[in-house]
C-alpha cells in the first residue's frame, strides 16, 4: 500500500490505528492526521524524527486530544 495522505486519512476515518514516521510527512499533513484522529477517536503512534521540534510535537498532541502516542525511540 502506498503511504499517501489520502490512504492514511481513509484508514483513520474508518477507525484503524496507524503508526507514522514524522519524517515521511509535512507538519500540515501531520496536523490533519491529528485532527482526524481526534474526531474519529482513533489512535496514532507518531515516531518522531528530526523534522519536528518540541513545540510542533506539543501542538500535534493538543490537536489530537489524547489520541496520539509519541515514540521517541531510535529508528535504526
Amino acid at each position: 500500500m502506498k503511504k499517501s495522505v489520502e490512504n492514511i486519512l481513509a484508514l483513520l476515518r474508518k477507525g484503524i490505528p496507524v503508526i507514522l514516521q514524522s519524517d515521511d510527512f509535512r507538519f500540515s499533513e501531520l496536523s490533519e492526521f491529528a485532527r482526524i484522529s481526534s474526531s474519529a477517536e482513533t489512535d496514532i503512534t507518531l515516531v518522531v524524527g528530526d523534522n519536528l521540534n518540541f513545540a510542533e510535537v506539543m501542538e500535534l498532541c493538543n490537536i489530537s486530544h489524547g489520541h496520539i502516542h509519541i515514540d521517541l525511540s531510535s529508528r535504526t
